[in-house]
């Protein structure tokens, strides 16, 4: 099962950046294992296309995996998971897809 995964930065979780410069090389470096573990799970072929939107505080990828429990652990397994808002969206294969219109073509032209 493929998901469509979006995780933007929580906007208190910025805020806090504003503090001191401990704190903002604490976030980059959490920043950089969660890029880390991404590039991770794109070789174990758990993820694909791994990226940020150009100008966001986010993260975007496709999740290739067996069960929504799996695909809940992926997530909760990322370093910035506590830091950042989830969007999830299932994903179907235009294979699956297409066979459904296609059906539903065949039953408009019979009608």
């Amino acid at each position: 099962m493929k998901y469509l995964v979006t995780m933007e930065m929580m906007e208190s979780a910025l805020s806090n950046l504003l503090g001191s410069p401990q704190q903002m090389a604490q976030h980059i470096e959490q920043l950089l294992n969660q890029h880390e573990a991404l590039i991770k799970l794109e070789t174990e072929k758990k993820v694909l296309a791994p990226g940020s939107p150009i100008g966001k505080k986010a993260d975007v990828f496709i999740a290739d995996v067996a069960s929504d429990e799996e695909l809940n652990d992926l997530i909760m397994s990322l370093p910035l998971f506590v830091k950042m808002n989830v969007e999830v969206t299932p994903l179907v294969d235009f294979k699956v897809q297409d066979e459904k219109i296609r059906q539903n073509l065949e039953r408009f032209k019979t009608q």
